[in-house]
């Protein structure tokens, strides 16, 4: 089998690429409203937007790197055969398992005193990603979660009709702040 067959098709990968821009985006908007109220005591209105459309263009460039590993781990592992049947499942646990996991080290960094990193969270997290690799393996194979998460990663292209027209302006606004 050739190398290139073994990715999945492009209706298989929108639903993957869509749950990445929901968990992506949405703790990017968490973060950032969190932000705002003490924002708006010091930086004009102009400087927001700026911040925001910086965030949206590089949100935009995380979620097609975290769904490119997503498409290439799919590809290398050894379910190829039947990958029409359960990439967009493996791609959604894979994307909510190991964005998951990032978000808790982002939480567990941002909770740190400067002098008391978390050193130990980050000792486990070759063993963690491991187990998620392999759950995200694992967990396609049971009917009800399956249909779940294809469910699920099918609802969330919803996303994309949103954030993809903002991550183009945040662009535009990024090159004219840039530029002019």
């Amino acid at each position: 089998m050739s190398f290139w067959k073994r990715f999945p098709a492009y209706r298989q990968i929108v639903p993957v690429f869509a749950l990445t821009v929901m968990l992506i985006y949405g703790w990017t908007m968490y973060r950032m409203l969190n932000k705002l109220p003490s924002w708006l005591l010091y930086l004009r209105p102009y400087e927001i937007i700026s911040n925001f459309s910086y965030a949206l263009v590089f949100n935009f460039l995380e979620c097609v790197l975290v769904t490119g590993l997503i498409v290439l781990a799919g590809a290398l592992l050894p379910f190829h055969r039947e990958k029409d049947e359960y990439f967009i499942a493996f791609g959604s646990a894979l994307g909510l398992l190991g964005l998951g996991y990032l978000i808790y080290l982002t939480w567990q960094v941002g909770a740190s005193k400067a002098n008391l990193f978390p050193w130990g969270v980050f000792a486990w997290s070759p063993f963690i990603l491991a187990a998620i690799l392999l759950a995200a393996f694992f967990i396609p194979r049971i009917k009800t979660i399956k249909v779940l998460l294809e469910a699920f990663a099918d609802r969330t292209v919803i996303f994309l009709y949103l954030f993809l027209p903002f991550s183009a302006l945040g662009l535009v606004i990024l090159l004219v702040n840039n530029l002019f």
